[in-house]
């Protein structure tokens, strides 16, 4: 048994984590000579920014989803088993979007960080393409 309980417990500790840790990621203060894409290819460079923004949610979506879809078992023993793995999914999306959209707003007043449309989109790119291979494992 894990220091959570229940496996619904374990995976929503796992969402909670995932969800802090990208918050943090995001809002800690940038230093003005950071140079993010160094660790990429040099095709994909002035993209890095936007492949991290988009990997946190889409990591965010598929813990999230498998949150949702653990039953809690009850007193038939059925712990830990998966539901049918779309239900809550557009539920999913929808919160993951939102905290998208606060988390860019909130780098308003962090420093050396700048609210970027595309940031969002790459964000929002990042849930919906884990939307779609989660709708395309369940069919």
């Amino acid at each position: 048994m894990s220091i959570f309980g229940s496996k619904r417990n374990q995976a929503l500790a796992w969402v909670w984590a995932w969800a802090i840790l990208t918050a943090a990621a995001l809002l800690v203060p940038g230093r003005p000579d950071d140079d993010m894409g160094r660790w990429l290819p040099a095709v994909l460079e002035p993209f890095a920014d936007k492949l991290v923004h988009a990997g946190l949610f889409f990591v965010l979506v598929v813990l999230t989803n498998r949150a949702v879809n653990v039953e809690s078992g009850g007193d038939r023993g059925g712990e830990g088993r998966t539901k049918k793995g779309r239900a809550g999914l557009g539920t999913t999306l929808l919160s993951v979007g939102l905290f998208v959209v606060v988390l860019e707003i909130a780098q308003l007043w962090v420093p050396n960080r700048s609210v970027e449309a595309l940031d969002i989109v790459a964000g929002l790119v990042g849930a919906l393409v884990a939307t779609v291979l989660i709708v395309a494992k369940y069919r």
